[in-house]
């Protein structure tokens, strides 16, 4: 038997694999002799076996018979641990409905295995609940920092957020908390603070952080006030904490249920994102790799002032070929700005940025899309902000990216047209007319 090092994340990931082969429900207990930061396992030459006991008689045993080819691959996603925790996992079965695997109290399975924290790691997050639920699937010890009080207090009650995520029970292993200074014993952070609270939020964050941290921000849009990327916010405000993006094509309601998702995960140093990305990830959440800091960035800042003009589209009702042409159309702005700005074609042609895109601009399931959709069919802006608990961004980013396009000669007329609109210039059909009227030229 040859002993190898797991994190709880590539346990995950291995547990999905062998459901792959079995293809049927299962109990699975993980546990090991934690040393460090890492957690002991065994492999045998055609078995994989999860076996020493956590401090004594607690534990149990899976073996799966793999291929030697399984095998294999299973060795190379062995690497540094990092965000250490004991994870089990709760039997699953197949629901005669759907067919899709929900555990006994009838919660749809995640990764095909429902995951809870036992234990005491010292891998430990911060975030917001979607997000939340993220780093607890990957078997984190995860504390929410909210800004309601009632939130935090319900969290730890109810375990669910009832103002932004009601009716999507939250795992246990999350603990809320309404003090900052409860975070400077975290080892990463996700920030999920809206964009034009970043500085603050990360100021005030800063003073309760003794060490250099890795600090993912969640949040999509530039800082209206100095025309500024969020990672070069984090940086003035918080110098401590390193700045990574996850972006991506992802709904709330849908990584919090556990939805197969994929994002960005940029950063400037290529194995901090591979360790971040191996902690965060599991089955049915892939953060795929990035060193494209702005082009990740552009992406989730321009789709949200883009979704509010798709939503336009759709509250007067011009149809799915207008809307295609207004979401083909507005990606070339994106790229014009992002490759102006040092953006990678590739990363803006990727799940931050053509991906994000295509998900806002299509569901009003979309903050953006959703409020666009109401000016189109002709509430009023301040009417539709009044009547909302969270944060529309692409009203706050239209502005800054119309102009940021203006100061590096960039052409950007739906973003334009969109900002005229928010800012009470012109009129919904005056902005319509004012795009269908421009010349004709080539497609650029």
């Amino acid at each position: 038997v040859e002993e190898v090092w797991y994190t709880p994340g590539e346990v995950n990931n291995i547990a999905f694999q062998l459901f792959s082969y079995t293809r049927s429900p299962f109990l699975l207990a993980v546990s090991g002799d934690v040393e460090g930061n890492k957690i002991a396992t065994h492999r045998s030459t055609m078995q994989l076996q999860y076996s020493a006991a956590l401090g004594g008689d607690v534990g149990a045993t899976l073996v799966g018979n793999f291929q030697a080819a399984t095998k294999n691959n299973l060795s190379s996603i062995v690497s540094n641990a990092y965000f250490p925790h004991v994870t089990r996992t709760v039997e699953t079965k197949a629901c005669s409905r759907c067919h899709t695997l929900v555990d006994e109290q009838g919660r749809v399975a995640n990764d095909h295995l429902i995951v809870e924290a036992v234990g005491q790691g010292t891998g430990r997050l911060v975030n917001i609940a979607d997000w939340a639920m993220v780093a607890a699937r990957g078997g984190l010890d995860v504390t929410l920092w909210a800004h309601e009080a009632e939130v935090a207090k319900a969290i730890n009650e109810t375990y669910e957020n009832p103002v932004f995520l009601a009716g999507i029970p939250l795992p246990r292993s999350i603990r809320a908390t309404g003090e900052l200074a409860d975070l400077g014993a975290m080892d990463a952070l996700l920030l999920v603070t809206p964009a034009q609270h970043l500085r603050a939020t990360a100021h005030r964050l800063s003073a309760h952080v003794g060490k250099p941290l890795p600090a993912a921000i969640c949040s999509k849009g530039i800082e209206q006030s100095s025309g500024k990327l969020l990672s070069d916010v984090l940086g003035e405000a918080a110098p401590v904490l390193e700045p990574f993006i996850l972006s991506g094509p992802s709904f709330a309601a849908d990584v919090a249920r556990g939805l197969p998702t994929a994002v960005t995960l940029a950063g400037r140093d290529e194995a901090g994102v591979a360790v971040f990305a191996q902690a965060i990830g599991s089955a049915s959440f892939r953060p795929y790799r990035s060193n494209d800091l702005i082009g990740a960035q552009i992406g989730g800042a321009v789709k949200n002032v883009l979704a509010i003009a798709c939503g336009i589209v759709e509250g007067k009702r011009l149809g799915a070929s207008a809307r295609a042409a207004l979401t083909t159309r507005g990606f070339a702005e994106l790229v014009r700005l992002g490759t102006a700005l040092g953006a990678k074609r590739e990363t803006l042609a990727g799940l931050s940025g053509l991906g994000d895109l295509v998900l806002t601009c299509n569901s009003t399931q979309s903050r953006n899309m959703s409020l666009g959709k109401l000016l189109g069919e002709g509430r009023s802006l301040d009417d539709i902000l009044a009547s909302r608990n969270t944060v529309s961004e692409g009203v706050y980013t239209a502005a800054v990216v119309t102009q940021i396009a203006e100061d590096h000669n960039v052409e950007m007329p739906i973003s334009a047209a969109v900002r005229a609109v928010t800012q009470g210039r012109t009129s919904v059909d005056a902005a319509i007319c004012d795009l269908l009227a421009r010349p004709i030229t080539d497609e650029t």
